[in-house]
């Protein structure tokens, strides 16, 4: 049995070893989420560093660690790990799209459009693609190319019109947005 004595074999052996219960998981995780809700990132981070390695590679637990950088001013960090997360799972179009709105949320404008464009083929038919388009542009001062975007998102979802009217990153187009009573 000399596949025994192989560094795959017995890193296998140690990952099943440093394993834990979903049950076990599941409650790190709850504690965690508990702690970036109430702000205690440290803390949060803690929980989530004493984890066996399997889990600390888990989907699950990325997504924490990306709460975590949102939440403590650092989207674009966080867009980074979303998008080694979209590696592993190519066709999910919220993970994709997230990304692109992190980057967007960072001041990261031509780089959320590169992201864009490279998933561009996946999310064509989504209309908050489109609409992420659009702020980009705006933000960068090309009301042309934020015209054409929101023109496509409308399109495929007509009930977005009303919503980017108030939409403040869309100021330039329609102007500001007139006081709502109180």
């Amino acid at each position: 049995k000399d596949w025994m004595n192989t560094s795959i074999y017995r890193s296998r052996v140690k990952a099943v070893e440093e394993s834990m219960s979903p049950e076990e998981f599941k409650r790190a995780s709850d504690t965690a989420e508990g702690y970036i809700d109430l702000g205690l990132f440290d803390e949060a981070v803690d929980v989530l560093e004493s984890l066996p390695t399997r889990a600390k590679i888990s989907k699950e637990v990325i997504i924490l660690h990306m709460r975590i950088l949102v939440k403590s001013g650092q989207p674009l960090k966080a867009s980074y790990l979303g998008e080694n997360l979209c590696f592993g799972d190519p066709e999910n179009i919220p993970l994709i799209l997230e990304v692109g709105q992190l980057k967007h949320d960072a001041g990261e404008f031509t780089d959320a459009l590169k992201w864009l464009m490279s998933v561009e083929s996946k999310c064509r038919d989504s209309a908050h693609f489109h609409l992420l388009r659009a702020k980009c542009h705006a933000s960068m001062g090309d009301l042309e190319a934020c015209s054409l975007a929101l023109r496509e998102a409308h399109r495929i979802a007509p009930e977005l019109r009303m919503q980017t009217l108030d939409d403040p990153a869309f100021e330039a187009i329609y102007g500001a947005a007139p006081n709502q009573p109180e």
